[in-house]
């Protein structure tokens, strides 16, 4: 056949922009890959995110945390309405974050027809929990905490940024979240070291439907056998301060009966487990001993302690979870 004047007009033409859009992607790709290596996300392990997973912390500077903010300022769809309408909340820093993130948590909440919601934060205590609860008005109707020093004055460092969420602020979270999609599209699927852009750096994928962090060999967090002879008290000051005003604001903010806001102590070398349960005796509150020898850490749990931790831990705090339940569920 033939081809008419207008016909092979069409198909140079169509040539011609594939060719274009060929050579512009092979000029942008170089630009594309050093952008997300300098975006740091780019050295970030990529093997975490499915459908409920998100990013949440990768331990290089340049990029480091990012759930905090994307969770107060609602940036990861779903994940704030599952906190919002959680029927028990988790609540602590890092420690409780590794604590709690189990199985053993998960088949729990799930046998007992309970929805949960690990609220736990690098670095923040109650203080943040209360501004978190007045933004967005939370409804448990119960907590767990782990009160190793969650009701310490003030907000820290990154919790006071969060809070201000100024525009440069939000426009640094934003890009975080767009680098996610790069990032995802790039590596996550790519051989180590592709192009020397797709690294293997530490990170912490978050689960938008439970708040748990995939605590897996993505991280391979091991450490040391647990001393619990070197833990101590509280302090009156400082990082592992205990601040009665903070636990009354807490417990305002709230509105939760003393039998509703359960204390535990996730395995540390900090906080001893008699000034745990004296600090819990004073207040008024449930304390839930969860002590468990052979544990390991790294300043928080590794995995199979953390399981071993928390399979001990749910079975003795159900009897307080049906103690509180029994008298809020109509």
């Amino acid at each position: 056949m033939t081809l008419r004047p207008d016909d092979e007009s069409a198909r140079l033409y169509r040539r011609y922009v594939r060719l274009a859009v060929l050579s512009a992607f092979l000029i942008c790709l170089p630009a594309y890959a050093f952008s997300l290596r300098l975006s740091a996300i780019g050295t970030c392990h990529p093997g975490g995110y499915s459908d409920d997973h998100y990013l949440g912390t990768c331990f290089v500077d340049t990029y480091g945390d990012y759930d905090t903010g994307a969770l107060y300022h609602d940036l990861e769809g779903g994940a704030l309405d599952a906190a919002r309408n959680a029927d028990v909340l988790l609540l602590g820093a890092s420690t409780a974050l590794f604590g709690f993130s189990t199985d053993a948590v998960d088949a729990f909440f799930r046998a007992q027809g309970l929805t949960y919601y690990v609220l736990a934060f690098n670095g923040e205590g109650a203080d943040f929990f209360v501004e978190f609860h007045k933004k967005h008005r939370l409804s448990p109707k119960a907590v767990i905490i782990n009160n190793d020093a969650f009701f310490k004055a003030g907000l820290g460092p990154h919790g006071t940024e969060v809070v201000a969420g100024d525009q440069t602020f939000i426009l640094e979270l934003y890009m975080k979240r767009i680098s996610q999609l790069l990032h995802q599209a790039t590596c996550a699927r790519a051989p180590a070291g592709w192009w020397k852009i797709c690294g293997r750096k530490g990170s912490l994928y978050r689960s938008r439907s439970t708040g748990a962090v995939l605590n897996d060999k993505n991280l391979a967090l091991s450490g040391d056998l647990i001393d619990y002879d070197t833990a101590g008290d509280y302090g009156d000051s400082g990082r592992w301060q205990f601040s009665d005003a903070a636990f009354e604001n807490f417990r305002s903010s709230i509105g939760l009966p003393l039998k509703c806001i359960v204390t535990t102590l996730v395995p540390s070398t900090i906080i001893s487990f008699d000034a745990a349960q004296r600090k819990a005796d004073k207040l008024g509150v449930p304390f839930v001993m969860a002590k468990l020898d052979d544990v390991y850490t790294q300043g928080h749990l590794e995995r199979d302690s953390a399981e071993r931790w928390s399979a001990i831990f749910v079975e003795r705090v159900k009897p307080y979870l049906d103690n509180c339940l029994e008298q809020t569920v109509e």
